[in-house]
């Protein structure tokens, strides 16, 4: 039920998504007609794949955090009770108020996390222009979205051991266990329509098993 129903709220969120690039296109299409002009041959193509570029990568960390945010309370009862397999606790009984507070918290460290983000591959990106070095700062991109990725899906197990402070230490002090999470998970998502129904389970399923030996007694 975790992979149908996570995977269904992937594909509405995809489906939402294009129907917004569908209404962003005309401007789209003036920008790319504005590059057209440009005198200068190769820099306009050069422009033009940036921009094709960027919208992609814009619109994959959107969806990424969207499907974070939205499948929250699912993964955190996934990650509840593939915990208490490994521990033999009883199951909590979940609730539409204890459902709220996921949503709230998952949207409280994806807002942070997506600014961050955003902050640093501008900021990558611009001084790999400065300095030719694109095909590195590419890289280091993906580490950085693998590491924030990563930290949403270990986040349905720090919350319920850690609290907001301890979980951003927590994460800064795990960095190659939210990597090694998030890059899966992003492998799995940029899968067509399959990975929305593959990816938060597994990593959420992962991370979890993986973070329990850190579990506070």
């Amino acid at each position: 039920r975790y992979f149908v129903f996570s995977g269904l709220i992937g594909v509405m969120i995809i489906l939402i998504l294009k129907l917004g690039l569908y209404y962003l296109a005309p401007l789209v299409s003036t920008w790319v007609m504005i590059l057209d002009d440009i005198e200068m041959e190769w820099l306009g193509s050069i422009a033009k794949l940036m921009t094709y570029l960027g919208g992609l990568w814009v619109l994959f960390t959107l969806y990424k955090y969207l499907v974070l945010i939205f499948t929250a309370p699912l993964m955190s009862m996934l990650s509840e009770e593939v915990e208490n397999d490994l521990s033999g606790h009883p199951s909590r009984q979940v609730g539409f108020s204890s459902m709220i507070k996921e949503i709230i918290r998952g949207a409280s460290i994806a807002g942070r996390n997506l600014l961050i983000e955003l902050g640093l591959t501008l900021v990558i990106f611009v001084i790999g222009a400065v300095l030719g070095m694109a095909p590195l700062a590419a890289i280091v991109v993906l580490l950085i979205q693998a590491y924030y990725a990563g930290f949403g899906n270990l986040d349905f197990w720090a919350e319920r051991h850690l609290n907001h402070t301890e979980t951003i230490r927590f994460m800064r002090d795990h960095r190659g266990m939210c990597i090694a999470n998030g890059g899966v998970f992003l492998l799995l998502l940029s899968i067509p329509i399959v990975g929305a129904f593959l990816a938060s389970p597994f990593a959420t399923i992962a991370g979890t098993i993986h973070a329990h030996r850190y579990q506070r007694p």
